[in-house]
């Protein structure tokens, strides 16, 4: 369950192994794997509330976040008021990469630019646009590259970025680009995972095997 890379990922390899089933297809499903978003907090406790109804294991499966390297000028934050507040001094032009869910806080900072892309809520409900003082909506979908993203940034006159600790790659070439440019981040930590989560599809396929020869044996 999710919408999550890994989640399509997961699909893909169960059904090419001939074993991939949503919860109402099965009377006594092996397991419920919750391959939510990291941010996707409504997903993970459906997730939760199916493997209760239905008396399953439930697999999690988050991407771990991302570390921060060489040229990296990151702040990590909790919330999203505390971004709208970590931002340095001087750095007017902002682009902003939050669920739209994320966005209220920054109504309260009408003294900066916010350059938007965001998507609907962390989870399957859209949330709409908040009302913000200075702010421009992108909707350029990707795939993105690190080349073009800098490109961008340089183009909008970006002076620092906020955005979620996602992990994995689809999302990472805003931050690869804001390591080239020398660009303050500010970046939302997700949720912590929970005890016993696994980080990748293999790693929630080994798990799906050895609940398998539990039940045969």
């Amino acid at each position: 369950m999710g919408d999550s890379s890994e989640a399509r990922a997961l699909i893909a390899a169960l059904t090419r192994l001939g074993c991939a089933a949503g919860p109402e297809a099965c009377d006594a499903p092996l397991a419920v794997v919750d391959a939510a978003h990291p941010f996707d907090r409504e997903g993970a406790r459906l997730a939760a509330a199916t493997a209760r109804r239905l008396g399953a294991p439930l697999v999690t499966l988050r991407r771990a976040p991302w570390l921060p390297g060489p040229g990296d000028r990151w702040r990590r934050v909790r919330s999203a008021r505390a971004a709208a507040l970590a931002l340095p001094a001087g750095a007017r032009r902002v682009f902003v990469a939050l669920g739209r869910d994320q966005l209220a806080p920054f109504a309260g900072r009408p003294d900066l630019t916010l350059l938007v892309r965001a998507r609907g809520a962390s989870g399957p409900a859209q949330a709409p646009r908040p009302r913000l003082a200075r702010a421009r909506f992108l909707t350029a979908p990707g795939p993105y590259t690190p080349a073009g993203e800098a490109r961008l940034f340089r183009a909008l006159g970006v002076q620092a970025l906020v955005a979620r600790n996602a992990g994995g790659p689809d999302a990472w070439p805003k931050m690869a680009a804001a390591r080239r440019l020398g660009l303050p981040v500010i970046l939302l930590e997700p949720p912590p995972a929970p005890p016993g989560a696994v980080r990748d599809v293999p790693a929630a396929l080994a798990a799906l095997d050895r609940l398998a020869g539990a039940a045969e044996s």
